[in-house]
């Protein structure tokens, strides 16, 4: 299954089209929500934190009542 990957540390943060087999996580977006999938709660704590500070760049907030 392909599944869109983020990829932290370029100028402006990537998304590339990934097997979802070969990863230890996952980011799906769709329209204003995005999902993280991870193998371990670390790897998905990790791509959460990358992310907190790419919307925070952006000026965006993540809504922690809306997150699981």
């Amino acid at each position: 299954m392909q599944q869109f990957q983020y990829l932290p540390g370029n100028d402006h943060e990537s998304i590339q089209l990934s097997d979802i087999e070969n990863k230890s996580s996952q980011i799906l977006g769709y329209a204003d929500d995005i999902d993280v999938i991870g193998r371990t709660k670390l790897d998905v704590d990790s791509i959460f934190l990358e992310i907190e500070k790419v919307a925070s760049f952006y000026g965006l907030m993540i809504n922690g009542n809306n997150t699981k």
